[in-house]
């Protein structure tokens, strides 16, 4: 489970086939842990020791349906790691499992 609330930034390293490798200095994850990255859950499956560097093995399914696939190396990404037991709430409990997409019909600037 998820907070909803992003807690780092990233920056996407190289994407290789259905392999996403992501740039964090401030967020070392272990290999199994999940965090939400653009929102949708994703399980690390390699991470550096040596530099900030983890990877997702990430199933054609999530590419199709979420906007990871629009990502090029370089682009900044929202990073939230799972939820702890005994971990604040600060947002609202979200499972980062992407169900469907929509289309954006119109979109206006807040001010």
């Amino acid at each position: 489970m998820f907070s909803g609330i992003i807690a780092k930034k990233g920056v996407v390293d190289s994407i290789s086939g259905h392999e996403l490798t992501l740039a964090c200095p401030g967020l070392r994850p272990r290999p199994g842990e999940s965090i939400a990255v653009n929102g949708a859950c994703l399980t690390v499956t390699r991470a550096s020791s040596k530099r900030p560097r983890f990877s997702f093995d990430v199933s054609s399914e999530t590419w199709r349906l979420t906007n990871l696939s629009a990502l090029r190396p370089g682009d900044r990404v929202n990073l939230e790691p799972a939820l702890r037991l005994g971990d604040a709430l600060g947002g609202h409990l979200v499972s980062g499992h992407v169900d469907a997409t929509a289309k954006i019909l119109k979109h206006q600037a807040l001010r």
